[in-house]
C-alpha cells in the first residue's frame, strides 16, 4: 500500500462519515487504553474499504462521541486478520481480495495527510496464526514472523516523510529447537509480552518479554484434543487477555478458556463447553465497583440458529457464580462490534452509525452472583487490630473483670442472643424468630462488632475469637480466626481447675495481669497486625473458613511463613501451619519455597520431608483425568506438567541445602525424578541422533550477521554429510531435566533488587527483628553463583545414587546437562584452548629439539618468549583454578601435571634466554610433560575418555595397596642393605673382593695363580652397599630380575638366601597377583559411562570459571532455566522393562514411571499379555495341582480300605480267641463265691471291650464289628452288640 492509495476529500467529509457509519464491522481499540481520561478508537468498514478515528474525551463520561478524521483506502475490499492500536498508530495485517499472501502496515493517524508504510520484512506465505503485531509501551511496533522466527522492530518516533516502506530498526531471531520442529507454533501479542503456542496433542504457552527479550514464563495446558478453532468474537487465531493487576492470564485454546496465574504458570480453572456449545471465548476481565473482579466470556453454539450466550464468571471458582447461562448473560454484549474494558466501560455502534461510551455490564444485576463469592474484609490490618486492642484495654481498665450479661444485638440478617449457663455461656443466632442450633462458649468477658458490623469479636477466658454469618452452618455463625498464647493456655487451665463456675476474683486477678502482658507484647502499637490464629483442628479438615481465611489474605500467609523461623511459636503449631500450605495446591505453589527454605535452615526435618514427597506426587499425577462440564476448576495436582512446573524449583533452589543437611531426601528426589515426560511430548517423534540429544526453551536473540553465516555454513555442512551418512531415522522420546535454574549464574543486580523489595514488605509488615534476620539470610544466599558447579564436588553416594546395577539408566539427567554445555559453548572453548595449547607445544619443542644450524638464535629467542606468553597465561589459569577451590584442586592428580606441564617449559625458555644453555634433564622432563598433557586433550571423547577415567579412579583406588607394598619394599631393602653391605676393605662385601678375576693357563690347563687380572668393580658390583640402590635392586627384583645378587653364593649366604626366599614368596608371588585382583575389582568400578561424564562436566566448570568473560554467564541460550533431551524409545522401553520385572536394582528408589510414558512406549499392551499369559500358566499349573490332590484322595482311601481290611481280620482273630477263652471260663465256678460266670452277652462293661480292642473311636468300633467275618464264631455276641448298637454308643461315651 503507497500514498497514492489515500484518497483524502476534506469537502465531502462529512458524506463519507455518514456512508462509513452505514457499515461499520469493527472497532478498533488499543490494549495500553486506559479508563480514566481520553483515548482513542478506530472503526472499520469492509464495504466502505474506510477507517475512521474517533477521539474519546474523558472515558468516564457517557454519551455519543465525534469522529475525528476520515481515511479512505484503496477501492479493493481489505481481508483484516488482525490489529494494533497505540494512540493514533494503527497496525494492521491484512490481505487484498483474490490475494493470498498477507501483508502487514503501519498507519500514522497523527500526520496530516495521514502516512501508510508496509512494513518491510521478509514475507512468506502467510498462515494464519503464523503473525502478530504489537506496540510496545513507548510506542514502537513489533512484528513476530513465526514463519521466518524472526521479530522485526520498528521505531515510530520521527518517522520519515514521503516514503512508502518503514524499514526495520532491529531484528531479533526465535531459535527454535529442533526437536520442536513437528510441533506446531502459534504467536500472539498483549502489550509488551509475546506468547508462543506449542501444540501438538497438548498446548504449552511460552510468555516472553519484549522489553528485554527473554522468557518470563511457561504456562502448560492438559487439553489434548489435536483440532483448531478460534471463536467469530476475536478475529485473531490465538486469544491472550491479562487483567488489570497482571496475576491472571485468560488464553482461548481450541474449545476450552483456559485461566492461568501469571505469578506462578499455575493452571487456576478451565472453562469448557457442555455438548451443545461449541467453545468458550475470554472477552475482558471485568473489575466491578464493589471489586470483584470477573471474566466475561461467550459461549458460542454448534450451530448457526442458535445464538451465543454472555457470561461473567469467576475467574477462579467459575462453578460457584454461574450455573446457567441464560440467568446470567448481558444481552447487550452479544456481538463483535462491541468492545468492554477493564473497568466495566464499553465502546458500541449505535442505531446512527456512532461510537458511544457507556457502563458495560447491569453491575446490580450481578452485584448479587458477585457478592456471594466476594471475599470479606480482611481482618489482618491495622483496623482490626486496633479494634481487638481497645477491646482488651477496655477490660483491663475495668475493676472487676466479670462475664457479659444477657443481651440481644443485631448480626447481619438476624440477631446474637447471648445466655447465660451455670457451667458456660450460650450463643444463638436467631433469624426471622427461629433460634438455630446453639453455640456454647467459655465464660465470655467482653464483645464487640467490627469491619462494618461484619465481625463479631468475642474475648472470653479461653481464648479470642471472631465470627461471621455463615448460611451454610447449623449454628448460623462460623469462627473465622481464634488466638491465644501460651500463657493464656496455661491461665485457662488453672481456671477450670480452681473453679467449678465463673469466679470474678480469679478473673480480675490473673487475667488482668494475661492483659497487660498481651498487651505489651502481641498487641503492642510497635506491631501492626493481629498474631497468627491458633490451629486446633484436624489437620484433614482445610476447608473450614479458619483456613480459607488464609487462602485469601497474602499478608497473613507471608507473615505465617515468616514466622516459621521464630523461636517464639512452638514446633507443633509450625508444622500444623506448614502441613496446611503443603497441602492446598495453590497456596504451596505460592508459598512452599519459603516454607521449604526456613525447614531447611531450622532442621525441621519432618516439614523438609513432607514438601518433597509433595513434589513427588505432583510428578505421579495422571495429566488426562480432565471431564469436559461447562465451567470446571481444575485441582492442580491433576494437571502434572502445570504444577510439576511450578514445584520443581523449588528443590533446584535449595539443592546445596539439601545435599548438606538431607542427602537422603535429596537422593530420594533424584531417583524418583530420573524419567520425567517433557511437557511438550506427547506422541512418539523421529530424529536422526540415535543417541541422548538435549535442548532447551526456545528462546530470542539479537540477529547477528557472523552467527547468521555460521549457522548458514553449518546447516549446509550437517545436510551434506547427513546426505553423505545416509543416516537413519529413529523412534525418541523427549524428557525433562527435573532441575530448573541449577546451571544459571545468579545475577547479583537482580537478587539485590528483589531482596530490597522483599526486605520493604516485610519492614512494613513484620516485626524488626524478623527483618533483619530475614536480611542477613538474603546476604547469606547471594553467596551462591552456580549451583550445578558446587553439586558436582558432592560426594559420589549422591550423584551417582540413581544408577542401577544394570546400567540400564546412565545419569540421563545429568548426561543432557553436560550434552547441552558442551554443544552450546563447551566445546568451541575447548578446541580454542586445545589449539592454543599445541601452538604453545609446538612453539617449545622447536625452540629446544632443532639444532643450532636449522634456526638462528633470534628465531630461537622468538619462540621462547611465544613459549612464555603462552605459558604464563595457561599458568595464570591454573593458579585461578587453584583460588576457587584450593581442597580438589591439590586432590586431582591431573593438576600436578597441568602445572608440571605448564611450568618446566617457562622455567627452561628462562634458562635459555639468561644463559643462552639448556638444561637436558629439564628439557627431557618438560618435553615428557608436555606430550602427556597434550595425551589428557583426549579425554573429552568418550572413547578417551573412560580409559582416563579408569587410570585416575584405579590409582585412587589401590594407592593403600601401593603404600603397603612400599614398606615391604623398604624393609627388605634395609635387611639386604645391612647383611650384604661392606664394612671394611677385606671383607667379602667388598666390591674389589666381588669383582671378577680371571688367571692365566699354560695350554696343558695349568692355572697360574701368581699372575690375576681383576676387572675393576662398578657402583652396580654392590648395589646393596648404598641404601637407595638397595632400594632399586630390591624393586628389580619384583620384576623378576635378581642378578644383583649374582656376586654371592647361596650356599655361603643362608640368610641372604632366606630373605630372597620370603621375599619372592611374599611379595612376588602373593602380593604381586593380589595386586592384580584389586586391578581388576578397580576396573571394573570405574569402567562406567558416569565417570567419563563427571570428568567432561568438570572440564566445563573449568571452561566457565577461568575462560568464560562474566557477561556470557548470564547468556540465557548458554544458562537456561529449563534443560529438555530425547532419547531412543528402545533405551526407555529396556529401563522400564527392567524396572516392571526387577530386572535391575537401583541403589535407593525407583524412578517414578507417569502413566503417560507408559502409554507413550505402549508398555501396557505387553505388559497385559504378559500378565495374561502369566495367569494362564498359574491356571494350568491350579489345574494340575488338582489333579495330583485327586489322585492322591484316590490312593489314600484305597489304603483306608486295605488297612481296614487287615485291622478287620487282626480284630476277628483276637475276637475269636478271646471268646474261647471266655466260653471256657463260664462253666468254672468262682473260687470264692463257688458260683459260674455268666455269659458273655450280659457284660456290658467298657473297659472290657476297650481292653480288647484298643480302640477309643465309637465309630470305627462298630464299623469293626460290623464285618461278617467275625460273626462265624461268635454269632451270639456279635448280633447282640450290632442289634443294640444306640445302647453299645451310649455306654462307650
Amino acid at each position: 500500500m503507497s500514498n497514492e492509495e489515500v484518497k483524502v476529500s476534506i469537502p465531502s467529509e462529512t458524506e463519507d462519515i455518514k456512508k462509513h457509519k452505514e457499515s461499520i464491522d469493527r472497532i478498533f481499540v488499543s490494549q495500553y487504553m486506559n479508563d480514566t481520561g481520553d483515548t482513542y478508537v478506530v472503526t472499520y468498514s469492509k464495504e466502505d474499504n474506510s477507517i475512521v478515528g474517533w477521539s474519546v474525551h474523558n472515558i468516564e463520561n457517557d454519551g455519543q462521541q465525534q469522529p475525528d478524521e476520515f481515511y479512505k483506502l484503496k477501492e479493493e475490499s481489505y481481508k483484516i486478520e488482525s490489529f494494533a492500536l497505540y494512540k493514533k498508530f494503527l497496525s494492521l495485517c491484512y490481505c487484498v481480495k483474490d490475494e493470498s499472501n498477507y501483508k502487514q502496515c503501519l498507519i500514522d493517524l497523527n500526520s496530516k495527510p495521514p502516512q501508510f508504510f508496509e512494513l518491510e520484512h521478509s514475507y512468506s506465505n502467510y498462515v494464519r496464526g503464523r503473525y502478530t503485531i504489537g506496540f510496545l509501551p513507548n510506542g514502537d511496533l513489533i512484528l513476530v514472523s513465526i514463519c521466518n522466527h524472526k521479530i522485526y522492530k520498528y521505531l515510530t518516533n520521527n518517522m520519515p516523510k514521503n516514503i512508502a516502506t518503514l524499514k526495520y530498526s532491529e531484528t531479533y531471531d526465535i531459535e527454535i529447537p529442533k526437536s520442536l520442529y513437528d510441533q506446531s507454533i502459534y504467536c500472539s501479542m498483549y502489550q509488551e509480552k509475546l506468547f508462543l503456542f506449542i501444540q501438538n496433542r497438548k498446548t504449552s504457552i511460552l510468555q516472553f518479554d519484549l522489553l528485554k527479550m527473554n522468557l518470563d514464563r511457561r504456562y502448560d495446558s492438559p487439553i489434548n484434543w489435536n483440532s483448531l478453532y478460534s471463536s467469530k468474537f476475536r478475529y485473531e487465531f490465538t486469544i491472550v487477555i491479562m487483567n488489570k493487576n497482571r496475576t491472571l492470564l485468560a488464553v482461548e485454546i481450541l474449545y476450552y478458556t483456559c485461566i492461568f496465574s501469571m505469578e506462578n504458570g499455575r493452571l487456576i480453572s478451565n472453562l469448557s463447553s457442555d455438548i451443545f456449545m461449541a467453545g468458550t471465548t475470554p472477552i475482558e476481565f471485568i473489575t466491578l465497583k464493589n471489586g470483584f473482579e470477573g471474566l466475561f466470556v461467550v459461549c458460542s453454539k454448534y450451530h448457526r440458529l442458535f445464538k451465543s450466550i454472555p457470561a461473567f464468571i469467576n475467574p477462579y471458582r467459575p462453578s460457584e457464580n454461574v450455573s446457567n447461562f441464560e440467568e446470567n448473560n448481558s444481552n447487550d454484549i452479544d456481538n463483535s462490534n462491541a468492545i468492554i474494558t477493564k473497568l466495566n466501560r464499553k465502546f458500541f455502534i449505535d442505531g446512527d452509525g456512532n461510537i458511544c461510551v457507556t457502563n458495560g455490564l447491569d453491575e446490580d444485576k450481578f452485584q448479587q452472583i458477585s457478592n456471594k463469592i466476594t471475599y470479606r474484609n480482611s481482618i489482618y490490618d491495622s483496623s482490626t487490630f486496633k479494634e481487638i486492642q481497645n477491646i482488651l484495654k477496655e477490660i483491663v481498665e475495668k475493676e472487676e473483670i466479670d462475664r457479659v450479661e444477657p443481651a440481644k444485638i443485631q448480626f447481619e440478617d438476624g440477631n446474637i442472643i447471648f445466655e447465660k449457663d451455670e457451667n458456660r455461656d450460650i450463643i444463638k443466632f436467631e433469624i426471622n424468630n427461629i433460634n438455630l442450633a446453639p453455640r456454647n462458649n467459655p465464660y465470655i468477658l467482653s464483645y464487640k462488632l467490627i469491619n462494618n458490623q461484619q465481625d463479631l469479636v468475642l474475648i472470653n477466658v479461653e481464648k479470642i475469637e471472631i465470627f461471621i454469618r455463615d448460611e451454610n452452618s447449623i449454628t448460623g455463625i462460623t469462627s473465622r480466626y481464634q488466638w491465644y498464647n501460651n500463657k493464656w493456655e496455661d491461665t485457662y487451665a488453672k481456671f477450670r481447675n480452681e473453679n467449678l463456675g465463673f469466679n470474678k476474683h480469679f478473673t480480675t486477678q490473673y487475667y488482668k495481669q494475661l492483659f497487660n502482658n498481651i498487651l505489651d507484647n502481641e498487641f503492642n502499637d510497635s506491631n501492626f497486625l493481629i498474631p497468627l490464629p491458633r490451629f486446633e483442628l484436624s489437620l484433614d479438615d482445610f476447608n473450614n473458613s479458619l483456613f480459607n481465611e488464609f487462602r485469601n489474605n497474602t499478608k497473613a500467609l507471608s507473615r505465617l511463613v515468616l514466622e516459621m523461623s521464630s523461636e517464639e511459636i512452638d514446633y507443633q503449631q509450625k508444622k500444623q501451619r506448614a502441613i496446611f500450605i503443603i497441602n492446598d495446591a495453590d497456596m504451596f505453589s505460592k508459598y512452599g519455597l519459603e516454607i521449604l527454605k526456613v525447614a531447611i535452615n531450622k532442621k525441621y526435618e519432618d516439614i523438609v520431608k513432607q514438601v518433597i514427597d509433595r513434589i513427588i506426587k505432583s510428578i505421579q499425577s495422571i495429566q488426562n483425568n480432565l471431564k469436559t462440564y461447562v465451567f470446571t476448576e481444575l485441582n492442580p495436582s491433576q494437571t502434572n506438567c502445570s504444577y510439576m512446573m511450578i514445584l520443581l524449583p523449588f528443590m533446584s533452589l535449595n539443592f546445596l541445602e539439601l545435599c548438606k543437611n538431607y542427602p537422603d531426601f535429596i537422593i530420594k528426589y533424584i531417583s524418583c525424578t530420573s524419567i520425567i515426560l517433557s511437557p511438550y511430548c506427547d506422541s512418539i517423534t523421529s530424529s536422526t541422533n540415535t543417541s541422548l540429544h538435549s535442548y532447551t526453551d526456545i528462546c530470542i536473540k539479537k540477529t547477528n550477521l557472523v552467527d547468521d553465516y555460521f549457522k548458514l555454513i553449518s546447516s549446509s555442512f550437517n545436510s551434506l554429510t547427513q546426505s553423505l551418512r545416509n543416516q537413519e531415522e529413529v523412534q525418541k522420546i523427549s524428557f525433562i531435566v527435573p532441575f530448573p535454574k541449577i546451571c544459571v549464574y545468579k545475577d547479583r543486580t537482580e537478587n539485590n533488587h528483589k531482596k530490597d523489595n522483599y526486605n520493604q514488605e516485610a519492614k512494613n509488615n513484620y516485626k524488626k527483628d524478623d527483618y533483619k534476620d530475614n536480611s542477613k539470610k538474603n546476604d547469606q544466599n547471594d553467596n551462591q553463583i552456580n549451583i550445578w558447579n558446587e553439586f558436582l564436588y558432592k560426594p559420589k553416594s549422591i550423584l551417582f545414587c540413581n544408577i542401577d546395577s544394570l546400567h540400564f539408566y546412565n545419569w540421563w539427567n545429568f548426561a543432557a546437562i553436560i550434552d547441552f554445555k558442551w554443544r552450546t559453548f563447551g566445546r568451541i572453548y575447548y578446541y580454542s584452548i586445545w589449539f592454543l595449547y599445541t601452538v604453545f607445544c609446538i612453539c617449545y619443542a622447536l625452540a629446544s629439539i632443532l639444532e643450532p644450524n636449522s634456526i638462528t638464535n633470534i628465531q630461537r629467542n622468538s619462540l621462547f618468549i611465544i613459549t612464555i606468553i603462552f605459558g604464563s597465561k595457561f599458568l595464570i589459569f591454573e593458579i585461578l583454578q587453584c583460588f576457587w577451590k584450593p581442597k580438589y584442586y591439590f586432590n586431582d592428580p591431573w593438576n600436578y601435571f597441568d602445572i608440571s606441564a605448564y611450568s618446566l617449559p617457562i622455567a627452561t625458555s628462562i634458562c635459555w634466554l639468561i644463559n643462552k644453555s639448556l638444561p637436558p634433564w629439564l628439557v627431557a622432563l618438560s618435553i615428557i610433560l608436555l606430550s602427556f598433557k597434550f595425551l589428557l586433550f583426549f579425554r573429552i571423547f568418550k572413547s578417551y575418555g573412560i580409559y582416563f577415567a579408569i587410570i585416575l579412579g584405579v590409582a585412587k583406588t589401590v594407592s593403600p595397596f601401593l603404600v603397603i607394598l612400599l614398606f615391604i619394599i623398604i624393609g627388605y631393602a634395609q635387611a639386604f642393605h645391612f647383611i650384604l653391605r661392606s664394612t671394611n676393605n677385606n671383607d667379602a662385601n667388598n666390591p674389589w673382593n666381588l669383582a671378577s678375576r680371571y688367571y692365566f693357563a699354560s695350554s696343558n690347563k695349568i692355572i697360574n695363580n701368581t699372575t690375576t687380572l681383576v676387572q675393576p668393580p662398578t657402583p652396580n658390583t654392590n648395589l646393596f652397599d648404598w641404601f637407595p640402590t638397595s632400594l632399586f635392586a630390591v624393586y628389580n627384583m619384583i620384576t623378576g630380575d635378581s642378578g644383583s645378587l649374582s656376586s654371592w653364593t647361596y650356599q655361603e649366604n643362608p640368610l641372604m638366601t632366606l630373605l630372597l626366599v620370603t621375599f619372592t614368596f611374599f611379595t612376588v608371588i602373593y602380593l604381586l597377583n593380589l595386586f592384580i585382583g584389586l586391578l581388576n575389582i578397580a576396573i571394573s568400578d570405574y569402567n562406567k559411562e558416569e565417570e567419563y561424564l563427571l570428568q567432561k562436566a568438570r572440564i566445563i566448570i573449568e571452561i566457565e570459571l577461568l575462560y568464560m568473560f562474566p557477561y556470557l554467564k548470564h547468556k540465557k541460550e548458554w544458562f537456561p532455566d529449563w534443560i529438555y533431551y530425547d532419547m531412543p524409545i528402545t533405551e526407555v522401553r529396556k529401563l522400564i522393562n527392567a524396572i516392571d520385572n526387577d530386572r535391575t536394582v537401583f541403589n535407593y528408589y525407583l524412578p517414578v514411571i507417569s502413566a503417560d510414558l507408559r502409554n507413550l512406549v505402549a508398555l501396557d499392551d505387553i505388559k497385559e499379555k504378559q500378565i495374561k499369559k502369566q495367569i494362564d500358566e498359574l491356571e494350568q499349573q491350579i489345574n494340575n495341582f488338582q489333579q495330583q490332590i485327586y489322585n492322591l484322595q484316590q490312593q489314600t482311601n484305597e489304603f483306608q480300605q486295605q488297612m481296614s481290611l487287615q485291622l478287620g481280620v487282626l480284630i476277628q482273630q483276637m475276637v475269636a480267641q478271646q471268646m474261647i477263652v471266655q466260653n471256657q471260663q463260664i462253666d468254672i465256678p468262682n473260687q470264692q463265691t463257688g458260683v459260674p460266670n455268666q455269659p458273655m452277652q450280659q457284660i456290658r462293661n467298657k473297659d472290657f471291650f476297650l481292653s480288647i480292642f484298643k480302640v477309643r473311636d465309637k465309630d470305627i468300633f462298630f464299623s469293626i464289628l460290623r464285618l461278617e467275618n467275625i460273626k462265624d464264631q461268635s454269632d451270639y455276641t456279635i448280633d447282640s452288640i450290632s442289634t443294640n448298637r444306640d445302647s453299645y454308643s451310649n455306654s462307650l461315651i
